[in-house]
């Protein structure tokens, strides 16, 4: 009985389809009930750093970095054994600015690396005037060593930015930015 039920909820979610190839990265995604956003699936394998390099980059410092896009302001609110609390703004070009506080986690494997996010409700984070608070926000990369030198990246992200924001105005630019990200984790632990 168990795995029927256990069935049905694996298979209730919608599979991702694949939608285009972009220098070398496939690019899935599939429908969330509810939303107009879809969640997409980033894919591609590299030889240009560790596993380890991708893996620290992607969970970063949990500090403010000034480089990192449409970013405003990070606080982290608590650290312990590969979980993280921060609070960040944002300030995407197409809309107000946004906030959201992000539940982190990171777990390392033989071969393989798995950072999770999902944005949560934190009392130590307060709704401030002028500032779209965002609650509907995960992700996940997954990093696996697949051969000699080589590792697969798997990069998936939801994002909802709340707010009165047609979804037209969104898609484009939250697909760019996911691409950004992957490459730029990937660039960034190649250079360590």
């Amino acid at each position: 009985m168990v795995s029927v039920i256990v069935f049905i909820v694996v298979s209730a979610e919608p599979a991702f389809v694949p939608d285009e190839v972009v220098d070398g990265i496939a690019i899935e995604k599939r429908e969330v009930a509810g939303s107009p956003f879809p969640e997409l699936r980033l894919v591609t394998t590299t030889s240009r750093a560790s596993l380890e390099a991708l893996c620290v980059e992607a969970y970063g410092t949990g500090r403010f970095d000034p480089t990192e896009p449409d970013l405003k302001s990070r606080t982290l609110l608590e650290e312990d054994a590969g979980v993280r609390r921060m609070w960040e703004q944002i300030a995407p070009a197409v809309v107000s600015p946004r906030d959201y506080v992000l539940h982190q986690t990171i777990e390392r494997g033989p071969g393989t690396c798995a950072m999770r996010y999902q944005a949560i409700p934190d009392p130590r984070a307060p709704v401030q005037s002028g500032v779209v608070r965002m609650t509907k926000l995960r992700g996940s990369w997954l990093f696996e060593a697949v051969e000699a030198g080589k590792v697969r990246i798997t990069y998936t992200i939801f994002s909802d930015p709340a707010g009165s924001v047609p979804a037209f105005l969104v898609r484009g630019p939250q697909r760019a930015m996911a691409l950004v990200w992957l490459k730029r984790v990937i660039d960034r632990a190649a250079g360590k």
